[in-house]
């Protein structure tokens, strides 16, 4: 995913370097944000290549989407359902 702002501000890029990639927690307007590089992004999803790369930020703006929207879920019930797919 793009933003039409050029680059990050300098502050949270060296937050970023110092934690080796990050992912770092940052505070914004509308809640707490986390910025990572790329690198650690494509590692923490299992996505080699830029299709995989493609499908998990199309993944990610659906998501977004469907928050925006109001579909969201209770943590209760996403630890239901993590614990139910892949055991305790």
């Amino acid at each position: 995913m793009q933003t039409d702002q050029p680059f990050l501000p300098p502050e949270i890029e060296a937050a970023v370097v110092r934690q080796h990639g990050g992912p770092i927690s940052v505070p914004g307007e509308h809640g707490s944000h986390v910025v990572m590089s790329e690198a650690i992004f494509r590692d923490l999803m299992g996505v080699g290549d830029d299709d995989d790369f493609e499908k998990s930020v199309a993944d990610l703006n659906e998501s977004l989407a469907q928050a925006a929207n109001g579909q969201l879920m209770s943590l209760e019930e996403v630890e239901r359902r993590l614990t139910e797919k892949y055991g305790a």
